[in-house]
C-alpha cells in the first residue's frame, strides 16, 4: 500500500480521512438513489455526496474515484469510523462532481497533482519516485521516504541530480530526474483527451 496507509487504518475518523483524501485528488462518486438507500431524511447524502448506502445499525458504504488515475475506492464506516476499503481498476467517466475530473491543462501543475496523489496500490506504481510537497518536486525511496533536496524543473535536458527535466514531446511530455544511478528514472506522459497518462519507462535502466 501506499504512503497514505496510515490513513485508511481500521478505526481512523473517516472525518480525517475524507479531508485529505479530497485533498490528494479523490472525488466522490454520486449515486443517485442514494436518499432511497439510506431511508428517512438522508441528509449525509447532501453532506458527503460520496455515499451510496447506509444501514439502520450504523454501517455505510462510500465511494470514490480518482481524478487523474483510474482506481475507485470503496470505504466501510461505522459510527463514522473506518472499518474496511478496498481499491479496484476503473473508468474515470464514473465520476460526477462540479469541479471537473482533470487538474490544469499546465503538464507542471499536471505532473504536481500526479506527484502528490499517490494513494494508490503500491505495486501499480513502484518505479514512480516522484513526490510533490510544499510547493517542490523531490525523489522518494520505495518506501516513500523523501531522500533528496528540492528538484529545480527545467525544460533543458542536463544531467543535474538536483533538476528534474520536463521535455515536451509534441502533445507528450518526457520526464528525467537522477536517481543515485547514472542513467536516472524517467517517464513518459501521453495526452489521450483532456489528460495525460504515465505511459512507459522509455530508459529504463539496466537490471
Amino acid at each position: 500500500m501506499a504512503n497514505h496507509q496510515k490513513d485508511l487504518s481500521k478505526g481512523k475518523s473517516y472525518a480525517e480521512f475524507r479531508q485529505s483524501a479530497l485533498s490528494w485528488g479523490w472525488a466522490p462518486v454520486v449515486d443517485p438513489n442514494c436518499k432511497t438507500n439510506v431511508g428517512g431524511t438522508a441528509s449525509i447524502c447532501d453532506e458527503r455526496p460520496e455515499v451510496e448506502s447506509c444501514s439502520g445499525d450504523g454501517y455505510c458504504i462510500l465511494r470514490f474515484q480518482h481524478r487523474i488515475k483510474d482506481v475507485a475506492l470503496k470505504v466501510v464506516t461505522y459510527a463514522d469510523n473506518i472499518q474496511s476499503w478496498q481499491f479496484t481498476r476503473s473508468d474515470r467517466s464514473s465520476v460526477t462532481n462540479s469541479s471537473g475530473a482533470y487538474p490544469s491543462q499546465d503538464f507542471t501543475q499536471f505532473l504536481a497533482a500526479f506527484s502528490r496523489a499517490i494513494f494508490v496500490l503500491k505495486e501499480q506504481y513502484k518505479d514512480f519516485t516522484l513526490v510533490y510537497k510544499n510547493g517542490d518536486f523531490y525523489n522518494i525511496d520505495s518506501a516513500g521516504n523523501i531522500y533528496s533536496g528540492p528538484l529545480a524543473v527545467s525544460s533543458n535536458p542536463k544531467p543535474d541530480r538536483q533538476r528534474l527535466n520536463v521535455i515536451k514531446q509534441g502533445n507528450d511530455y518526457f520526464v528525467k530526474t537522477l536517481v543515485n544511478m547514472s542513467e536516472g528514472n524517467s517517464w513518459l506522459f501521453k495526452k489521450t483527451g483532456d489528460c495525460w497518462s504515465l505511459a512507459e519507462d522509455p530508459e529504463a535502466p539496466s537490471p
